[in-house]
């Protein structure tokens, strides 16, 4: 039984790795920043250590990219907000010129594609106030993502919890926190959170590099 788990989760994690590799495989990445997510599973999220995709599992969060590349194409504060439903993604992008955003929309869709079919990528405000787990993100002004978190701090008391080494495709290391409050309302899909679990990370990087 406990081989059988094992084999479960690689199974689960290596098909979310290879969609996520197949989308994003054409251009190279190298992206730094702030990682945000809010998920309705309870503290810690189980999709990946378990092995087992929580059925409608919904999700909020966002790229803060202060640097970096996807293809030839150079990346600089740009803001990435979103919204995956179990089986939809909607995608939020704020950027300083047009180029960045089609680049930006581009490569929210080749990275989010793997968590449901992305229904739409749009302009939007995104602001993501905060330190250290601390956050408040809302997009549009808070009308349609609002999410506040706080971080689980350690044994210190001062540091958040950290896992290195994590099965995902958008981070290997990340801190534990706790969604405060969390609102999403776009059309004909909306969702809440409260007390469940919360991802960050304030010195971001994730690459194609092996």
């Amino acid at each position: 039984m406990l081989y059988l788990k094992r084999f479960s989760f690689l199974f689960v994690f290596l098909l979310v790795l290879t969609a996520f590799e197949t989308q994003a495989q054409q251009k190279t990445f190298d992206l730094h920043g702030i990682y945000l997510e809010g998920c309705t599973c309870e503290v810690v999220c189980s999709c990946d250590l378990k092995g087992e995709m929580v059925k409608g599992c919904q999700v909020m969060g966002a790229m803060i990219i202060s640097s970096g590349s996807y293809g030839d194409f150079k990346l600089s504060d740009v803001k990435i907000a979103f919204a995956v439903g179990g089986k939809w993604v909607r995608i939020y992008a704020q950027s300083k010129d047009s180029a960045q955003r089609e680049v930006a929309g581009e490569m929210a869709r080749a990275f989010l594609s793997a968590y449901g079919a992305v229904e739409s990528i749009r302009d939007a405000e995104i602001e993501l106030s905060g330190s250290n787990g601390n956050y408040t993100l809302k997009v549009d002004g808070g009308k349609v993502i609002h999410l506040k978190t706080q971080p689980i701090l350690g044994a210190d008391g001062k540091t958040a919890v950290t896992y290195t080494n994590y099965p995902d495709p958008l981070f290997q290391t990340i801190m534990q926190g706790k969604v405060v409050t969390g609102s999403y309302k776009d059309g004909k899909h909306h969702f809440q959170l409260k007390g469940t679990n919360s991802f960050f990370n304030q010195d971001w990087a994730v690459s194609d590099e092996k």
